[in-house]
């Protein structure tokens, strides 16, 4: 087991894939890559090789731009464990559902992965690295959860941040421990012979317009007449990540309680925060549910007033 996050970059594919055989050996939790490019003055840090221990991580200012919407579907599920196998077939009938909506509105063919307890999608886009574009991925995969969400499989609405990392398919998720039930799985590739194209920007607002309205909210900086907002960003990217199997919960609880009871943030704040500033460091990722689960345990757990950072 790691007991830290390792790390390279790499312009080398055969380089890459020794590199991810020899972490595969070791077998770690999962192995990720990030999806999008990356500043190409960040191969200095560690070129074509992996450093034992990162000291530095891709961020969201690091992308070039980006190349793909990343459908993450889960089963829902304890946190920590691996999932049976109807579990995978829930998730598996979410993306299913998914592809065909998508394919009548005209979207090309994505690329299918099997995590190893659920199913990705990934479409190809052509969009900077902006805030605009970080808005309309949140809210494409923000519409697809609104209409396909079942009680038993989820789409991860938290995978919307430019650096966001994804599985090395083909690699292992080993989720706790391995049990008939609930056994680690390697994950794949799902083999499609349709041709690939870009989604156009008019078909990713069609499925962004899927949000459902929300009523306005009051700004908190009006309220306090301070930008907390900044100085609680500022705070959550000098917190250490979440690592699996290195008290990861206890990372997420602390990030989460303070945000929710140091800032005296109100819960979309704290989970915007934590999804773009906190969730993309941490190994693996944690879900929206996983974090928003997190978000309600902070609001009960505490001795401290509201407010005290």
């Amino acid at each position: 087991q790691y007991r830290s996050t390792v790390s390279g970059y790499f312009d080398d594919v055969g380089k890459a894939v020794e590199a991810i055989c020899k972490i595969e050996s070791r077998e770690p939790p999962a192995v990720y890559i990030t999806l999008t490019p990356v500043n190409r003055d960040l191969l200095a840090r560690c070129a074509n090789r992996i450093q034992n221990k990162a000291e530095s991580t891709s961020s969201d200012a690091d992308v070039v731009s980006r190349r793909w919407l990343f459908i993450d579907i889960d089963p829902k599920r304890p946190a920590g464990i691996s999932a049976t196998d109807s579990e995978v077939a829930y998730a598996t009938a979410v993306s299913d559902a998914i592809q065909s909506e998508l394919r009548s509105l005209g979207w090309p063919e994505p690329l299918q992965g099997m995590s190893g307890n659920g199913r990705y999608l990934m479409y190809r886009i052509e969009l900077p690295n902006d805030d605009a574009s970080r808005d309309l991925v949140r809210d494409v995969l923000q519409g697809l959860a609104h209409r396909h969400n079942t009680e038993h499989a989820e789409v991860d609405c938290s995978t919307f941040n430019a650096s966001r990392i994804c599985k090395v398919l083909g690699t292992w998720a080993r989720k706790g421990d391995s049990l008939s039930e609930r056994p680690h799985r390697k994950s794949w590739f799902i083999y499609q012979d349709k041709p690939m194209g870009v989604v156009p920007a008019e078909l990713l607002l069609t499925v962004a317009a899927w949000v459902p309205a929300k009523a306005p909210v009051a700004s908190i900086t009006a309220r306090v007449g301070d930008n907390v907002l900044d100085r609680a960003s500022r705070y959550l990217s000098k917190m250490d990540p979440s690592i699996e199997g290195m008290k990861g919960h206890n990372k997420l609880l602390v990030a989460t309680s303070a945000m929710v009871r140091g800032f005296d943030l109100n819960d979309d704040d704290t989970f915007h925060l934590l999804a773009s500033e906190f969730n993309q460091r941490c190994v693996p990722p944690w879900s929206e549910r996983e974090i928003r689960h997190k978000i309600r345990e902070a609001r009960s757990k505490g001795d401290r007033p509201f407010g005290y950072l």
